[in-house]
């Protein structure tokens, strides 16, 4: 219900600035694309955004693509990692101290609790690597009171592939919406394959060494 509310609060502002300022969907978007990109705060905003994300529902993967098309790919991956970071590290704060007590299970799930535990860096690394939410694994690092080191090195490093992933896919789009000259630069949707390929290769890997890794 409270994403709800500010998604209706963030449609109704859109819709004000359409009416005020005469403009388009399509425009508004270029508008705020351009806030982004050539405003002295356009960085702080876009960090704000991806912080805030969590409460909105919004996938981590759809602000990589805005990153990518708004920065490019050295500015716009080393923004999203710093975000990723930051954003990691205020789930896993709120679920580490809102919740002090430890979640029973069993079976399958029970095995995967002890993994973490015992392995944090590598269970949290391999979560990122197959591309699970940031605000889960974040969230079941909290709740588990995993030492934060190891947490936010796992993240950082098995973030890296994903990150750039979506950066690069977020750069091969280029050109305004509202003049209808997007083009997608075809070169780089398939360096983005083959990263993709080989990190779906390397989590498959340390899954199979550790069949305990992650849950069924």
């Amino acid at each position: 219900l409270f994403a709800i509310g500010l998604w209706l609060m963030i449609l109704f502002i859109i819709r004000t600035m359409m009416v005020i300022y005469n403009l388009t969907l399509t425009e508004v978007a270029d508008v705020f694309t351009y806030i982004l990109r050539n405003a002295w705060y356009g960085l702080l905003l876009f960090l704000v955004l991806y912080l805030v994300r969590p409460l909105l529902l919004m996938p981590g993967t759809l602000m990589n693509f805005m990153a990518g098309m708004v920065y490019g790919f050295p500015l716009g991956f080393t923004t999203v990692v710093v975000a990723s970071l930051i954003s990691a590290t205020t789930t896993y704060s709120l679920s580490r101290w809102l919740i002090h007590n430890q979640p029973q299970s069993s079976g399958r799930a029970a095995q995967f609790i002890t993994f973490m535990r015992r392995h944090p860096f590598e269970a949290i690394m391999t979560m990122q690597l197959t591309y699970l939410s940031l605000d889960f694994t974040s969230s079941m690092a909290g709740v588990l009171h995993l030492p934060y080191r190891h947490f936010i090195l796992g993240v950082l490093v098995g973030g890296f592939v994903g990150n750039g992933l979506g950066v690069l896919i977020g750069t091969s789009i280029d050109g305004s919406i509202a003049n209808g000259t997007i083009t997608i630069q075809p070169e780089i949707i398939l360096i983005s394959l083959a990263v993709f390929a080989v990190s779906i290769s390397i989590s498959s890997t340390i899954r199979n060494r550790n069949p305990d890794l992650l849950p069924e």
